[in-house]
């Protein structure tokens, strides 16, 4: 388990443990960071999970008072873009009327294709969970969104070797596979869709695209091979030597998956397994390994994503 996904752990626990007690109030939290009971509890939540999990010092210059937590967050370099948040980072609010500064704040546990899921004390003097969507509300927007300093976390979200632009003008849509041989599905690119191709790799281009929705693209990601490389002109091969070394040193197999919201299987990295890391997308790490097969390894490959970030030299 990461240190992201303690924390996220932690604060859904206690979001259960405090429902089913109907409990009001923060003084158990208020208590425990030497505050009395008259003084703004939602940070004061946020540092208790941290604290259960001895990671506070992932925090950067913390406060009771959200606005000077931050700034010192920002100051640090710790802010993300509003939609890259992950499971595990922080979400500052802005109440109306709007005075581009904090008012609240609480944990990401989950995310969607519109927003996040999120735990958070103190509101309207209880701990909640809720679900915060990107766009503005009546009541409040989203004003940051930090990520602590996590010591098994890697890079911030780029990818390592140097994309093209990848068009499909085939006249048909494309089948993504999860492997160079083509048979692990991972979904399609719609004639003329549009993507970023990571490089050529056994004549199969490596490509990813956002996903559709509905008719619209969402802020997640398909990642794969196809048998056409036309889509991207003078895409280098692979491999790239600004590709990096990754090794599986979790303890356990680790799964990939063909999309970053981790629903579409591709397979497994057994532990200390090695293979190369390609970047970061929506804190997910991009690695491609080579199959094994009865033992040994062949000269072929798998790419997707996986959560686990520590494995990234």
């Amino acid at each position: 388990m990461t240190q992201a996904e303690w924390i996220v752990k932690i604060a859904q626990d206690e979001y259960k443990d405090y429902a089913a007690k109907k409990t009001v109030g923060g003084a158990k939290y208020q208590k425990a960071s030497g505050y009395n009971t008259s003084v703004a509890w939602c940070a004061i939540f946020a540092r208790w999970c941290f604290d259960q999990a001895k990671l506070v010092s992932a925090l950067t210059g913390w406060s009771a008072n959200c606005v000077p937590w931050l700034e010192s967050e920002k100051k640090a370099g710790r802010t993300i873009g509003l939609t890259q948040g992950q499971p595990g980072d922080l979400i500052f609010l802005d109440y109306v009327p709007y005075n581009q500064q904090p008012n609240h704040v609480g944990v990401i546990v989950g995310t969607s294709s519109n927003g996040y899921k999120t735990i958070e004390g103190n509101w309207e003097n209880k701990i909640v969970s809720k679900d915060r969507p990107w766009a503005s509300s009546e009541k409040y927007r989203i004003l940051a969104i930090v990520r602590p300093k996590y010591k098994d976390a890697a890079a911030a979200d780029g990818v390592y070797p140097a994309e093209q632009d990848f068009v499909n003008t085939s006249g048909a849509n494309l089948n993504i596979w999860g492997d160079t041989r083509l048979t692990q599905p991972v979904g399609e690119l719609f004639a003329n869709g549009q993507g970023r191709c990571l490089g050529i790799l056994g004549g199969r281009a490596l490509v990813r695209y956002q996903i559709n929705e509905n008719g619209k693209l969402v802020n997640e990601y398909k990642i794969g091979f196809t048998s056409y490389s036309k889509g991207a002109a003078g895409a280098a091969a692979l491999p790239s030597p600004k590709e990096k070394e990754f090794v599986n040193t979790s303890g356990a197999s680790l799964k990939i998956w063909g999309d970053t919201r981790l629903t579409t299987p591709v397979g497994e990295l057994f532990a200390g397994g090695k293979g190369k890391g390609l970047g970061i997308l929506r804190g997910k790490a991009i690695v491609r390994y080579q199959l094994n097969e009865n033992g040994k390894l062949t000269n072929e490959y798998k790419i997707g994503f996986t959560s686990y970030l520590g494995g990234i030299a």
